[in-house]
């Protein structure tokens, strides 16, 4: 039989009729309010909804009496909102019962109203300035965004004074919903409790400054800014440096906006462009920095400008001044650390003035590092031109370089046109860029870009269900056909995949950890490594960023936050891309792990590596 499950019961117990709720009095609902049967408890609180009776009202304010045991009370209470009864006397009863669960549904009941009595306002305040149970403060905190800002900031204050709540899970993640929720129109009563001497004094107070900072940075008006300057003159001078971190953060994040509740993209493959562009929210307007954050901004670079947050400050504020010293820094800094730290910045803030200093350390004999941090720094301003200048310079890289240069050069449309343009006249090979580095080109959606790739590389499309089959059972007969050396496959892990893989301790750990996989089934290894998008794990998605300028750069997801997101991709470099560049982020059904790995190795280089990762 199927069916669904109407009724579990026990096999001895006896099987007893329900009454016609619909035939009782409100007198006789009010009583099975307290049944010990839920169902039943809740139907009659129902009906006594639908059909209020206004005569069992003096029945149920009796049952809220400081004496009358929690359950019934509860009952009571929530009988008298269903009817209509819950008036101020009755507010009052329940907020003053000495059972916790009574008091916090008074709270609740009072809150989803919206509004106070005067009376009902001063005992709700009495209640958090009270030392209240943790169960208590929640449900306080919950309620004061319901309120007006001035009430619900005044139930807020006290509960934030209180260090035995900071240990609780929840509510402070709950004072602090709360306090955000009326930060706005409530500005000047928040300032004058966070912005004040006693505005760090308790744990609740010093963690939401900074969150403080972050929300009114982010806010992007004048009102905002002028609340952050605030706020920084009155912490003290050992928070100063946090509230800095806070308020870049909050600055990059002026444009963002919150996107609708989505599908997640489970049906984009189904949706035309149009529909998915219309889930993707336009960047908020935001007002120039002025007045006291301003002053503040540019102190703060004054006094150092060669410290890197102050100068990701002055960037962001957009003070000609910081960019003066840092394309001066470019050319006057001999400290490697603190000239690769400069060049992160600048890929950052692109700045297309500064193109000729960065590739003038690219080609000079700086340091591979530094050679790197330039060629990051340059990608965002990659043009035709650029990318010529960058080529010129592939016969004094060194090898890894210039595969990092043709990478880059992949992930931009006029960039990659100059170079598959080199392979075709002959300065370039075609087989010494390997097809991984070509996958961005098909999202350009160029002709002649697709004409030249087929033209050297034919289709470079991932191989086909039949052709990963055939290549595993060559593999399969190359590895039984001798013995492996193991000394040497280790040497070709390292090799082929460190980078990303450890396997006991040797490898990065870029790629999952493979340690308790390679000893497993050798034909599931084996479609693993030919087919590596056929399984991938959430967290080794790969996520394609395409900016605004048409640059494109792939890899795992590693950090993300309103402000920007950042990617690494197969060769463990890093690329961090404000929200501001951004075009557009979405998910790759293809792995950051490229095919074709093992199509690089000699049967016998095969067998030496298996031998290692399966000893």
């Amino acid at each position: 039989s199927n069916g669904r499950i109407y009724r579990l019961q026990g096999v001895d117990a006896p099987i007893t009729s329900l009454p016609d709720l619909h035939a009782l009095p409100a007198a006789e609902l009010a009583q099975l309010l307290t049944s010990p049967n839920g169902w039943l408890a809740q139907r009659a609180l129902r009906r006594l909804a639908e059909q209020p009776d206004q005569a069992i009202i003096p029945q149920l304010r009796a049952d809220l009496a400081a004496d009358v045991p929690a359950t019934r009370a509860l009952a009571a209470l929530w009988g008298l909102n269903a009817v209509g009864g819950l008036d101020e006397s009755a507010t009052l009863a329940a907020l003053a019962h000495p059972t916790p669960a009574v008091r916090v549904w008074g709270i609740r009941l009072t809150g989803d109203r919206r509004e106070a009595a005067p009376a009902v306002a001063s005992r709700l305040v009495e209640l958090a300035r009270d030392n209240p149970p943790p169960d208590v403060a929640a449900q306080l905190a919950c309620s004061a965004r319901r309120f007006s800002s001035a009430l619900g900031l005044a139930l807020l204050e006290p509960l934030m004074q209180q260090d035995s709540l900071a240990a609780d899970t929840l509510v402070p993640w709950l004072l602090w919903w709360g306090l955000v929720d009326h930060s706005v129109t409530g500005r000047d009563a928040v300032l004058q409790q966070f912005a004040a001497p006693n505005g760090w004094s308790t744990r609740l107070l010093r963690e939401n400054q900074p969150r403080l900072m972050r929300r009114y940075a982010a806010e992007g008006t004048v009102a905002g800014y002028t609340a952050c300057a605030s706020l920084y003159a009155a912490a003290p001078a050992a928070e100063r440096e946090s509230l800095r971190k806070w308020l870049l953060q909050g600055l990059t994040e002026r444009a963002r906006v919150l996107g609708p509740v989505t599908n997640a993209g489970l049906f984009d493959q189904l949706a035309g462009a149009a529909a998915r562009d219309s889930e993707r929210p336009p960047p908020k307007p935001f007002a120039p920095l002025s007045g006291p954050l301003l002053d503040l901004i540019t102190a703060l670079h004054r006094e150092e400008p060669a410290e890197p947050l102050r100068l990701r400050l002055a960037l962001q504020a957009g003070l000609p001044a910081a960019r003066d010293s840092l394309r001066q820094d470019l050319v006057s800094t001999t400290d490697t650390a603190a000239l690769i730290r400069r060049l992160e910045i600048l890929s950052e803030y692109p700045d297309v003035s500064v193109t000729p200093a960065v590739l003038a350390l690219f080609r000079s004999t700086q340091s591979a590092r530094v050679r790197e941090a330039a060629l990051r720094a340059l990608q965002p301003l990659l043009d035709a031109p650029l990318a010529r200048d960058l080529l010129a310079l592939e016969p004094v890289l060194e090898p890894g370089l210039q595969s990092r240069v043709r990478q880059v050069l992949c992930g931009n449309p006029a960039a990659a046109l100059v170079l598959l343009q080199a392979v075709d006249r002959g300065s370039i090979a075609a087989a010494s860029i390997p097809t991984d580095q070509l996958r961005p080109l098909a999202l350009f959606d160029d002709p002649e870009l697709a004409t030249l790739l087929r033209r050297h590389w034919g289709n470079i499309q991932p191989g086909t269900p039949e052709e990963k089959l055939a290549d595993i059972r060559r593999f399969t007969n190359d590895l039984r056909a001798g013995v492996g050396d193991v000394g040497r496959g280790e040497a070709l892990f390292v090799k082929h995949c460190g980078l990303c893989h450890k396997v006991r301790n040797v490898g990065g750990n870029l790629g999952p950890e493979l340690t308790g996989t390679v000893k497993g089934d050798l034909n599931s290894l084996l479609a693993n490594i030919v087919d590596p998008s056929a399984v991938v794990k959430k967290e080794y998605l790969t996520h394609v960023a395409q900016t605004r300028t048409g640059t494109i750069v792939s890899g795992l997801l590693v950090e993300e936050d309103a402000g920007s997101v950042t990617l690494v991709d197969a060769r463990n470099q890093r690329s961090r891309l404000s929200r501001d560049q951004l075009e557009e982020l979405s998910i790759s059904a293809t792995s950051l792990m490229p095919e074709r790995l093992l199509e690089q190795l000699s049967p016998q280089e095969l067998r030496d590596l298996f031998a290692w990762l399966r000893q």
